[in-house]
């Protein structure tokens, strides 16, 4: 537990953690501290000098809240005339290089130097200082850079390094004439993810499809989250009357903490594209024909009733949980029918086929809250980098904060290879193999790894091992293509790990069986963890909801909670492979309902393909 410390704030006494931030210390007090450099993502930086209080113990003077640590018996005083002075003539030095035209910025009403301006004020003529001409930055089509508005806050120069891990940027020159730029102009070395642009506390960098007219207080706010990949991060939609307005990442919740991959920021022109569908269609002589709801659901209620029994329904990983839940009851209750299952994508397999035989449930048994607190992770399958970004993010700043180590197993070399202090170049689809050979590895050098797990009682653990006799060093290096000092380097840095984990990245495409990938780190995790807890592996699924929908039962093996759907009443199943691909052995005409949102040539494409297998209808 952490030590307390007494601190004196305007002259009332508090108690708080010693060591933490002045500036977090002061906020849980209920005291406001303004900040234009601090970022939470961020290490201490004390550009801005806004967050300035008057310490009067110790060395008395101002100090920045921002980067100064809390002290057992510190006096501080925020709301003097002094602290309001400093600030002010700070935030004159700010704007003598911003350009001020609040009335038609797009970022008016939602900038935080706008804020801070109207809070403490400042005559715009007390510096009389050119500004310094620099021209807008238009070559891009998606971001706008307008320099003459930076304030040279450096949160896109700071982020772009600790979080992205990239470093594209810099802040150069000196003077007046700093600027953020490359280093010596040189080519952008940029993952195009957008951060930066987030990052921006006023309009210097902004996103083109994004720039309204339209002020923040009159758009309506709302959190949710992002249904693209399976990270789940938490963002901010704001709209007006209807309409799209901007997208952004919201900073406090769990997981994305103000992170936001350039899909979730920009990747949603399918809102307003011509081909959504957006009202029910019901085929007639042979062609799609837009129909009321009412019409709709009638004739998916008279197809139901002629077909009890002998119905398939493939939803899509992307529903809500609670609609995901109505689906499978719907069919399981309502209907009578087993045969539910959703649409196909990666990760299915490699959490029902993979993970549940030896972890007991099609789940992850790791989190992304797990990737924060291990010391040693193993990435088999892909780079996050390209199919979940919010993933190599976290890993980007666990290197940099925590000098996690990162061993990274995939065929083509990506992002997160810089970062990697083992990288495996190995052949695509021996994932397992390579996962099984570092197993056996780690049980001959450490053999008591093995007594640990037998006597912790790990269900099937005593077969696994003696599974592993073929997978020696040479027999896995030549079949992986790698060389045996590189796969023993990496056995030796598992064996030292204290909190390994291990990541599984799932997609359409990706190479190789994940079910084998998946099952095999599961028991290397195990093993590494010597009997005390079971191996931690988090599968990277590829669709939004994967785990919402296996949690709701939406799987013909699954019911609510993971209970067997056991096979009595239950003749076929719905089978999944490509885009929809039905089996209902003992169903003489069956009928497939879609709960999914395809385009037209989607639904056109599986109804072709159902009807060819026998379906009566597709609905």
């Amino acid at each position: 537990m952490a030590p307390k410390a007494t601190i004196t704030v305007n002259g009332v006494r508090f108690e708080t953690e010693a060591d933490r931030l002045l500036l977090h210390a002061l906020r849980d007090f209920g005291i406001e501290v303004p900040t234009l450099c601090h970022d939470e993502r961020l290490t201490p930086y004390g550009g801005c000098r806004m967050c300035v209080v008057s310490r009067k113990d110790g060395r008395p003077g101002l100090v920045t809240t921002c980067s100064t640590p809390v002290v057992d018996g510190m006096v501080i005083e925020t709301d003097t005339a002094e602290v309001i002075e400093a600030r002010r003539a700070q935030l004159q030095l700010i704007v003598l290089n911003h350009r001020m035209e609040c009335p038609v910025c797009t970022r008016r009403g939602d900038c935080r130097l706008q804020d801070l301006i109207y809070e403490y004020g400042t005559p715009e003529a007390a510096l009389p200082f050119d500004l310094v001409r620099r021209p807008m930055d238009l070559a891009s089509p998606i971001i706008t850079r307008d320099p003459e508005k930076c304030i040279v806050c450096g949160r896109c120069v700071r982020l772009c390094d600790e979080v992205q891990g990239i470093a594209a940027i810099g802040l150069e020159g000196r003077g007046l004439d700093v600027h953020v730029g490359t280093f010596l102009e040189r080519p952008l070395d940029c993952e195009f993810c957008g951060q930066c642009v987030n990052a921006c506390p006023v309009a210097a960098l902004s996103a083109r499809p994004y720039e309204t007219h339209v002020p923040a207080w009159l758009r309506a706010s709302a959190t949710t989250t992002c249904s693209l990949c399976s990270c789940g991060c938490q963002v901010r939609v704001e709209t007006y009357e209807g309409e799209l307005e901007r997208v952004s990442a919201d900073s406090i919740l769990e997981p994305s903490q103000g992170n936001l991959c350039v899909k979730g920021w920009l990747g949603w022109d399918l809102l307003s594209s011509e081909e959504r569908i957006t009202v029910p269609l019901i085929r007639t002589n042979g062609k799609l024909v837009p129909a009321t709801w009412d019409e709709a659901i009638t004739a998916v209620v008279g197809k139901f009733r002629e077909s009890r029994g002998r119905t398939a329904a493939i939803a899509t990983p992307r529903l809500t949980n609670e609609d995901a839940y109505l689906v499978q009851r719907l069919m399981r209750q309502a209907l009578g029918s087993p045969h539910v299952a959703m649409g196909p994508t990666g990760g299915l397999a490699a959490l029902c086929d993979g993970l549940a035989p030896v972890a007991g449930a099609p789940r992850s048994t790791g989190s992304m809250q797990d990737i924060d607190t291990a010391d040693v992770v193993l990435v088999l399958r892909g780079d996050p980098t390209r199919t979940h970004p919010l993933v190599k993010t976290g890993l980007v700043q666990s290197i940099k904060k925590r000098e996690q180590k990162l061993v990274l197993a995939h065929a083509v070399s990506g992002g997160l290879e810089r970062h990697a202090e083992h990288f495996l170049p190995l052949h695509p689809g021996t994932e397992d193999v390579l996962a099984l050979g570092l197993a056996r590895l780690v049980l001959e050098h450490d053999p008591a790894r093995a007594r640990a797990c037998e006597a912790s009682g790990a269900t099937g653990f005593a077969e696994w091992r003696e599974s592993l006799e073929p997978y020696s060093l040479a027999r896995v290096a030549d079949v992986c293509g790698l060389e045996p000092l590189r796969i023993e380097a990496v056995a030796t840095r598992l064996i030292q790990a204290r909190a390994p984990l291990g990541i599984v990245v799932c997609g359409t495409g990706i190479p190789g069986d994940e079910v084998r990938a998946s099952a095999a780190l599961f028991w290397l995790m195990t093993v590494l963890e010597a009997g005390n807890r079971t191996g931690r592996v988090i599968v990277l699924g590829e669709k939004f909801n994967l785990q919402g929908g296996l949690d709701m039962g939406l799987d013909p093996r699954f019911l609510p909670a993971y209970e067997p759907a056991g096979d009595g009443g239950r003749p076929g199943r719905v089978r999944v492979v490509e885009v929809a691909y039905v089996e209902a052995a003992g169903a003489a005409v069956p009928r497939v309902l879609i709960a999914d949102h395809p385009s037209h040539e989607l639904c056109a494409g599986l109804q072709e393909r159902a009807l060819g297998l026998g379906a009566g209808d597709v609905l």
